[in-house]
Parts: C-alpha cells; sequence; structure tokens
C-alpha cells in the first residue's frame, strides 16, 4: 500500500493519486444506530462495493458486532435522556 494510505489504517480518498470513481472495490467498516421511541440498539458491518458500470453495488456484508436491543431511555415523558442513551 501507499504510504497516504496507510495513515492510521484510513484510506484517503481525496489523495491526488487516488479517486474514488476509478476503484472497483471498495472496502468500508459502517456504523448503523437505531434510536427509536421505544428500543434503540447499534450494529457494526464491514462493507464491500464494487463497481458496476458507473454505480456500485453492495456485494457482500459481514456483521462485526450487535448491541442488544434496549428500551430508549427517557429524561420525561417526551424527551430522550441522551447522557443515559450515551451510557448504554
Amino acid at each position: 500500500m501507499l504510504e497516504e494510505e496507510q495513515q492510521g489504517g484510513r484510506i484517503f480518498f481525496s489523495n491526488v493519486g487516488r479517486s474514488m470513481e476509478l476503484e472497483d472495490e471498495i472496502r468500508l467498516t459502517s456504523v448503523g444506530i437505531d434510536i427509536g421511541s421505544s428500543t434503540s440498539h447499534l450494529a457494526f458491518s464491514r462493507i464491500v462495493l464494487e463497481r458496476l458500470d458507473t454505480r456500485y453495488m453492495v456485494v457482500e456484508r459481514t456483521l462485526l458486532h450487535q448491541s442488544e436491543v434496549l428500551l430508549t431511555p427517557y429524561a420525561d415523558d417526551s424527551e430522550i435522556d441522551a447522557e443515559a442513551l450515551r451510557a448504554l
């Protein structure tokens, strides 16, 4: 890998020698956060995208971690308790 691509394990598409539109395969780590009115949870996934003509398609998704589904904490009858949610 090029030195620019190894900075802290991150790949930067903004450097001069690399363009996202020229990549045939892109690997990403994704975070899904669902804060609902009754339950909340989160998931971390590794996603592989492959270029098909001018569009990218998800060709692989690996679940890395999924939290338990937890009851959404409320500060009062209408406001979610952000501090309690952060602790979850």
